[in-house]
């Protein structure tokens, strides 16, 4: 376990643990020249307690996408230390972190790119299921509870519909669903409102809450837009050029 005795507010209880977190990119402008480093994300210190959710907010380009992306290890980090739950997870290996997986998820923006259109509602909620090796019994009855809980009734009206035929609301509550059906203890919610109507993101939002609140979910919520941030957050964290602007209680920093 790394030496945390430089950050107090680290005391063993939190899911989620940043520390000194970095992912550069390397730039080789030629075959002989120096490499250069973009920063996306550049020493950043965070911690994520069960059943709460940051708001990790900046604008474009301030890292705050990549941000949540390492921290549920889409990318490997080139810096720092990564722990989920007690456990250091910055450099293990993916095909060790099958566990991981299962109680991690991701709901990203754009719900008319994220669902493949080849498959229907059914398939796409229970594909995580079957990669994580659910039993065939259990998951017709767990996909249907996902869907009953993301509003999307009767059930049966959309197992077998596909992603052209349902409006851009209902496809992201069918990502919702495909997040929260295996039970994981942390969602990245990469602005998942942001490319819906204003009446859509408030029922989402509201979607997103009443599950955090039934099963503890923590969340990484990825916006820039202040106001859902203020609604949705216990904690705030401002980015800027990959590096932490400012962080603390969403009341003090707004």
């Amino acid at each position: 376990m790394p030496d945390f005795s430089d950050t107090p507010w680290i005391n063993g209880r939190q899911l989620v643990v940043a520390h000194r977190l970095r992912m550069w990119y390397t730039i080789r402008p030629g075959l002989f020249s120096k490499p250069r480093y973009v920063k996306a994300v550049d020493d950043v210190s965070i911690s994520i307690d069960h059943g709460e959710t940051m708001a990790i907010v900046g604008e474009s380009g301030s890292g705050k996408t990549t941000l949540g992306r390492v921290l549920i290890r889409l990318l490997k980090p080139t810096g720092g230390e990564l722990i989920f739950d007690g456990k250091d997870i910055t450099h293990e290996d993916d095909r060790n972190l099958l566990w991981f997986r299962r109680r991690t998820a991701i709901v990203l923006q754009d719900p008319f790119s994220s669902l493949n259109p080849y498959h229907n509602v059914k398939f796409i909620v229970e594909e995580p299921l079957i990669i994580n090796g659910v039993d065939s019994g259990e998951r017709d009855e767990m996909v249907r509870k996902a869907l009953e809980e993301v509003k999307l009734t009767p059930v049966d009206d959309y197992l077998y519909k596909y992603p052209h035929q349902l409006s851009g609301g209902q496809r992201q509550r069918v990502s919702i669903a495909r997040a929260i059906v295996t039970r994981p203890d942390f969602i990245v919610a990469d602005e998942p409102v942001s490319m819906l109507d204003a009446s859509v993101r408030v029922e989402i939002l509201t979607i997103l809450k009443s599950i955090q609140v039934r099963d503890g979910i923590a969340f990484a919520y990825i916006t820039h837009d202040i106001s859902t941030a203020k609604y949705f957050s216990d904690k705030i964290l401002v980015m800027y050029a990959g590096k932490m602007a400012e962080i603390g209680p969403y009341r003090d920093v707004i």
